[in-house]
């Protein structure tokens, strides 16, 4: 009896599952390309953010201490101070590419598609069903993808946009801020180049969470599509990112089975998107049981057992 179990075992199409405990997502290469993306445009937004501080003329009064300068800050110049920095944000953070779309929604979207090649390849060898009709040309021209994608666009564009309004208003109060105040330039300036790090600090979280969030929604709607298309069972095989920091309610998922459902409800809560680098893989689902032989399941046991036993 063992014996037969182990032949039909062999005989699962199993999925392909992430190699890495640490990045099975897949998306740490993506992340690291986007921060040095990230990098450059806070220098540039820094640099001019100083400049156009520095054209404000300013003259030491006699008071010895910080508290004693007075800047030329009519009420002409403040009136467009505000805009002035705003243009300077919008032109850096939502710059387009040659290709007319914004840097990052480009990114997102590269990394949506890669997310979709990846559950195709991965369907198309544990389902000969799925093999025979949904190619990844197929899927690739087809109107459901190219309105999931736009989604993913926007919603890319209106974050950025968001961390820009907010920037703006963060950046423009520490200046005028510091100028009634009558704080020296050192001191505003000192301010400026810390309030610009903590946006820079935001960005680069909201660029990781935009993608790897564009890898596993993408994995998440082909399954769904599958299902919806051809009436495949397909749940999320969940591996998660073993790591130090890793959150408890994360690493208990490792080796679980989920609805598409259950995942994006998951990532919907409680900021778990934030900061999570767990990988989804389909599986199919006969008769209530997932497809995944008993050899997977031990293994993501034992290395579940082993987190938790080093993170108490």
């Amino acid at each position: 009896m063992p014996m037969r179990l182990l032949r039909i075992n062999a005989r699962i199409a199993q999925p392909r599952l992430p190699s890495s405990r640490t990045d099975p997502v897949g998306a740490n290469t993506r992340i690291k390309k986007v921060w040095r993306k990230t990098e450059g445009k806070f220098n540039l937004i820094r640099e001019q953010v100083l400049e156009l501080f520095n054209a404000i003329p300013v003259v030491q009064n006699n008071a010895q201490d910080e508290y004693g300068y007075t800047y030329d800050f009519n009420a002409t110049r403040a009136a467009t101070f505000s805009e002035q920095i705003q243009r300077i944000l919008d032109d850096i953070l939502l710059e387009d590419t040659t290709s007319g779309q914004m840097w990052m929604g480009v990114e997102v979207e590269d990394a949506y598609q890669s997310g979709m090649q990846q559950a195709q390849g991965n369907l198309a060898k544990i389902s000969m069903a799925y093999a025979e009709q949904r190619s990844m040309a197929d899927i690739l021209y087809s109107e459901p993808y190219l309105n999931r994608l736009g989604v993913a666009y926007a919603g890319t564009y209106s974050d950025w946009q968001g961390l820009s309004d907010q920037a703006r208003q963060q950046l423009a109060s520490v200046i005028t801020e510091g100028i009634a105040n009558g704080k020296a330039p050192g001191s505003v300036t000192d301010d400026i180049v810390a309030r610009v790090g903590v946006t820079e600090s935001k960005a680069r979280q909201m660029a990781q969470t935009e993608i790897t969030g564009a890898l596993r929604q993408a994995r998440r709607d082909e399954a769904q599509e599958a299902k919806a298309l051809l009436g495949l069972n397909v749940g999320i095989f969940w591996t998660s990112a073993l790591l130090k920091t890793t959150r408890s309610w994360h690493a208990s998922r490792h080796g679980n089975v989920y609805a598409p459902k259950e995942v994006a409800e998951f990532y919907a809560k409680n900021g778990n998107r934030y900061n999570c680098h767990c990988g989804n893989t389909e599986c199919i689902i006969y008769d209530g049981k997932p497809q995944i032989t008993e050899r997977v399941r031990a293994l993501y046991a034992a290395e579940k057992a082993k987190w938790q036993s080093e993170d108490k």
